[in-house]
C-alpha cells in the first residue's frame, strides 16, 4: 500500500497509507503548463525530491487532487537549506539564495486533507545538522502560496523553525512578493515542540520577507501542545507563528 513501481516505463501507484515510496513521473521538466496535479503519497514525497534538488516552482500550481494519508512515516519537509548552510550556519540568516533550495510555487490544497503528519530532527542546538526546518514544507520563499489545506494529527520534535505548514521563510531575495497562507486548519492530534521558533502553522519568518496569514485555524484535541522545552527566555512560540521579524 501506498507504493509505487514502474512496469514497462509506466509509474503505477497503489492507493493507501504512505509507506515511504517516492513518484515524480507526474512532472514534465520541459513543460510550460503552469499547473500540475498530484494524488498520492508518493507524488507529495516527488514533489519534495524535486524541490529539495532546486526545482522552486516558481510561477506554477501544485493541486492536491486526494486527501493523504503519511501513515506517520517520518516525513523530510519540502524545502530545504543547501551545503552553504550545512558548511556555515551563519548563512541561514543571510540574504543569499544559494543558501536554500526552497518552494516558490503555489500549493493548492483544493479543501483535502493531509493526515499523520511525523518529522523530527536533532534536538541539538545545531539546526544546520538536520534539527530545523520542519514541517510539511520545510522552506517557503517569496512569491510562494499554501492554500485551501487541512493538516490532521502533526507531530513534529526538532530544535528550532518548526511549524505544521512550513518551518522557515527566508529573507526575500528576487522578489517583493509575499509569501501567503491561506484556509488552513490544523486539527486533530496536534504535538508540536521545538527548542525555538516554533508555531502551529510557521515556525520562523525572517527580517527581510513579508507574509500574508488569512483565515488560518489551529484546533488541537485534548491533550495537543506547541511547546518549546528551551530552559532560557530564547524561545519564541505562538498557535499560528512562533517568530516573526519580518
Amino acid at each position: 500500500l501506498g507504493a509505487s513501481t514502474t512496469v514497462d516505463q509506466s509509474t503505477v501507484t497503489t492507493s493507501g497509507a504512505w509507506q515511504g515510496g517516492v513518484d515524480f513521473s507526474w512532472y514534465e521538466p520541459n513543460s510550460t503548463q503552469p499547473e500540475f496535479q498530484i494524488s498520492t503519497a508518493d507524488q507529495l514525497a516527488g514533489l519534495r525530491y524535486l524541490v529539495n534538488n532546486g526545482t522552486d516552482f516558481k510561477g506554477i500550481t501544485i493541486n492536491l487532487e486526494n486527501d493523504i494519508d503519511l501513515n506517520s512515516v517520518e516525513w523530510i519537509p519540502i524545502g530545504t537549506y543547501t551545503d552553504a548552510v550545512k558548511n556555515d550556519e551563519s548563512a541561514v540568516f543571510s540574504s543569499n539564495e544559494t543558501a536554500y533550495n526552497g518552494f516558490k510555487g503555489t500549493f493548492d490544497g483544493n479543501n483535502h486533507t493531509i493526515k499523520n503528519l511525523y518529522a523530527k530532527g536533532s534536538t541539538m542546538y545545531n539546526y544546520a545538522i538536520g534539527g530545523g526546518f520542519k514541517g510539511l514544507f520545510g522552506i517557503l520563499e517569496s512569491g510562494s502560496t499554501i492554500k485551501n489545506l487541512t493538516i490532521e494529527n502533526v507531530n513534529i520534535q526538532a530544535n528550532g523553525m518548526v511549524g505544521s505548514i512550513a518551518g522557515y521563510i527566508p529573507s526575500a531575495f528576487d522578489s517583493t512578493e509575499p509569501v501567503t497562507i491561506e484556509n488552513i486548519d490544523v486539527i486533530g492530534n496536534i504535538t508540536i515542540k521545538s527548542l525555538f521558533n516554533v508555531g502551529g502553522i510557521i515556525g520562523r519568518s525572517e527580517s527581510g520577507s513579508s507574509i500574508n496569514i488569512k483565515n488560518c485555524n489551529v484546533s488541537g484535541t485534548t491533550g495537543s501542545y506547541i511547546r518549546s522545552y528551551s530552559s532560557t527566555s530564547v524561545a519564541f512560540v505562538g498557535g499560528i507563528i512562533g517568530a516573526e521579524y519580518s
